[in-house]
């Protein structure tokens, strides 16, 4: 569960993350 759960942060974090981190 704990690597489904980072796997998941990781896509968030390269998607979202990329564009919060421009806006």
């Amino acid at each position: 569960m704990e690597e489904l759960y980072k796997c998941y942060l990781t896509v968030l974090t390269s998607s979202s993350g990329n564009q919060l981190k421009r806006s």
